[in-house]
């Protein structure tokens, strides 16, 4: 049976997703504003969401799960006040920057809570699980605003979250003993002792130094090796990058052609197919980071080359699904390899390097997005992420 902070974080995440979206969008289809001014706005959300993630990590390390909660209710909640209040643009910007405070504290107290209420062997599933219930929620209430199937304003979707977060500030459990994140470190490091015990035995058996020293190499060739973990959060930083780099301005290339409708409509067929997609990854294992190498290559040449070609909402869908699809698969790779590499006590820094991607993306896209070198730009940013997970 599903706890009902689990239900409920992952409906606040889902909505903050949902919002994000919608807030975003909103600002470009309704503003006016210039590519450079909406892409230094989407840089200024990752900007604040990894600053916020990195104030946060002491919180996380206290097990203070409870306080972030309160501070990802808190953010929405003065976001909700400043629609309401200020209104125009600034509000509308406000808003937008104080939902990115309230993303990073919600997904830094999910994130601890399940690892202290949850066995370690399912971390990965529930991460998944929580993707997808979000991803449902978020593409199917995305298309349905588009079709006009359900009315929801950014000002009544901004009441909704502050409620659904409030809600989970109030019926998520402490993490008061840090005991399972304790566990697995003592697990990981007693396997390593395993095979070093064993190791010592067969060579005092053995007796001649050469061959101990061919028996020890045999056996630390046995025992998993890992990427540095900074080259696997590298990597994921640059395969973020690539996808904040193209989305930051496709609303801005978009909206002389299409409807703000028809743009949620295609968002929201991606979602749904992502979360689709996403369904058999919460049974897989562990899988070659080269691999995700591979495949945000793939992406990012993809993204590239199709930029301009978009001008249906099939189009749209097809290509923020191939995108979100792709990411997704990714990021689940190297996050589970991370995990495993670092012995689950440097997982946030995981999260605030990735972010760095979202702030180097933007930025980029909002300075090169009129000029011929946006293209070339995110064809190297996808072979770089390539290449740092060789």
């Amino acid at each position: 049976m599903v706890s009902s902070w689990v239900l409920l974080g992952s409906v606040g995440q889902a909505l903050l997703q949902l919002l994000g979206v919608v807030l975003y969008t909103y600002i470009v289809f309704t503003s006016g504003a210039s590519g450079l001014v909406l892409g230094l706005l989407a840089m200024l959300w990752s900007l604040v969401f990894f600053l916020a993630n990195r104030l946060f990590l002491p919180l996380s390390a206290a097990a203070h799960n409870k306080l972030l909660a309160f501070i990802a209710f808190a953010s929405m909640g003065a976001g909700t006040a400043s629609w309401f209040l200020v209104g125009g643009f600034t509000g509308s910007a406000i808003a937008f920057l104080l939902h990115s405070v309230s993303s990073a504290a919600l997904s830094v107290s999910l994130g601890l809570t399940s690892m202290e209420y949850v066995d370690y062997e399912y971390w990965v599933r529930i991460d998944v699980v929580e993707r997808i219930i979000g991803l449902l929620f978020a593409g199917a209430t995305l298309f349905a605003m588009g079709r006009g199937l359900v009315s929801f304003t950014p000002w009544e979707l901004l009441v909704v979250s502050s409620a659904v977060l409030l809600a989970y500030y109030l019926f998520a459990p402490p993490a008061v003993l840090d005991f399972e994140r304790r566990y697995y470190r003592l697990n990981r490091h007693v396997t390593c002792v395993r095979a070093y015990s064993r190791a010592i035995s067969v060579l005092s058996y053995i007796g001649t130094p050469r061959l101990m020293e061919i028996a020890y190499s045999r056996i630390r060739e046995r025992m998993p090796r890992y990427l540095s973990p900074w080259r696997v959060s590298l990597g994921a930083m640059l395969a973020t990058a690539v996808g904040e780099y193209i989305f930051a301005v496709l609303p801005v290339n978009l909206r002389d052609t299409v409807t703000l409708s028809v743009l949620w409509q295609g968002y929201g067929l991606a979602a749904l197919a992502t979360a689709l997609a996403l369904a058999p990854i919460a049974a897989t294992q562990k899988t070659e980071p080269r691999i995700a190498g591979a495949l945000s290559l793939l992406r990012g040449l993809g993204l590239a080359l199709f930029f301009y070609s978009l001008r249906s909402v099939t189009d749209i869908a097809i290509y923020a699904a191939f995108s979100s699809i792709v990411y997704n698969i990714v990021d689940t790779i190297l996050a589970n390899y991370y995990v495993d590499a670092a012995y689950a006590r440097m997982g946030p820094i995981y999260g605030a390097v990735k972010q760095l991607g979202a702030i180097i993306g933007p930025l980029l896209a909002a300075i090169l997005y009129a000029t011929p070198l946006f293209t070339p730009t995110a064809i190297a940013l996808a072979i770089l992420s390539m290449i740092v997970l060789l």
